[in-house]
């Protein structure tokens, strides 16, 4: 018979073929225990696709989720998203730009950024300075596969 904790490490470790940069399970798990080691009550993530790591980052008990995609890449996806976060009512799902949402968002806003959109460094330069502005005093902003090999 399987226990919660088994139910929670299938859902958090569960492999999607995804349209962007995919975030290992072993990632989702590490910002789950970083979500919970800030205490973080705000999260944002940029690029949820399939939704894997938005559902990781809600299994923390955060009070809001805010979640956003533009969905110009793989729009199917965004329903399987929808579909898999419907049982959060604290994630809320934005269709919008992340810059645009960023550059939108109020000042000092959430305690975790997680910042997994648009890879290119121009963009990120300006994903950075606003996340920099919405991050609370001891939160903490984390980019995903932003090495560039220039």
């Amino acid at each position: 018979m399987p226990t919660p904790l088994d139910a929670l490490v299938t859902h958090v470790t569960e492999v999607v073929l995804s349209g962007g940069s995919y975030v290992a399970p072993g990632n989702r798990i590490l910002l789950q225990g970083l979500a919970l080691s800030l205490r973080a009550q705000t999260i944002l993530e940029t690029g949820y696709d399939t939704g894997c790591t938005t559902m990781a980052l809600a299994m923390t008990g955060a009070k809001r989720l805010v979640a956003v995609d533009n969905h110009h890449e793989h729009p199917e996806l965004k329903v399987l998203a929808r579909q898999r976060l419907a049982a959060f009512p604290t994630v809320e799902l934005v269709n919008s730009d992340a810059l645009l949402y960023l550059l939108e968002a109020a000042s000092e806003t959430f305690d975790l950024l997680f910042i997994d959109d648009c890879h290119e460094p121009g963009y990120l330069a300006y994903e950075l300075e606003e996340a920099c502005r919405l991050v609370r005093p001891g939160g903490c902003i984390v980019f995903h596969a932003t090495l560039s090999l220039d």
